[in-house]
């Protein structure tokens, strides 16, 4: 959407209908496709609906929006990131969790190739997670520890000792 036509109608849509469902049918679809890939069908509705509803309160001034889409899915990325630090109905960390075949937990694979996972199965199942949150999914150290219930400095320290014995596993080749 253009950004002048987009700024009209979000100046607009805390009165106007026509606005708002203007805004709504064009960005909600997109918005679900766009965050239920990363975080499931679920959380990426409930994400968009509580976009939205941020319209409709009158007392925000949102300003002149230049890159329209890039602003509302990052909007949309933090409403999705602080639901899963604040809520524990989208508890992200157990679904990337799948049992070995030797009974222990392991990082599931999710796109990373066969030698990520082999450096990665020699970790516990919070250091696996703490690297993919901050690797693949791009939350920093205290997002991360937030996410799995630890303290900030518990997860520097691991992270710290992970990626030092990391280092060294790549050095050595594996």
């Amino acid at each position: 959407m253009e950004s002048l036509l987009f700024n009209r109608l979000l100046k607009k849509a805390k009165y106007d209908q026509k606005a708002f469902d203007e805004l709504y049918a064009f960005y909600y679809p997109r918005i679900v496709r766009r965050l239920e890939v990363k975080y499931g069908r679920a959380l990426a509705e409930d994400c968009a609906q509580e976009f939205f509803l941020g319209f409709i309160d009158v007392s925000k001034n949102f300003g002149f929006v230049k890159y329209p889409t890039s602003w509302v899915y990052k909007c949309c990325e933090n409403i999705a990131k602080r639901k899963i630090t604040y809520d524990s109905r989208y508890a992200l960390c157990g679904d990337y969790i799948e049992s070995g075949a030797d009974g222990g937990a392991r990082l599931a694979n999710l796109g990373q190739s066969e030698d990520v996972q082999k450096l990665l199965a020699g970790f516990d199942r919070e250091v696996q997670m703490l690297i993919y949150l901050v690797y693949w999914e791009g939350y920093n150290l205290k997002e991360a520890a937030e996410i799995l219930k630890i303290s900030y400095s518990a997860a520097r320290q691991k992270y710290a000792r992970a990626m030092k014995k990391l280092k060294k596993l790549s050095q050595n080749g594996g």
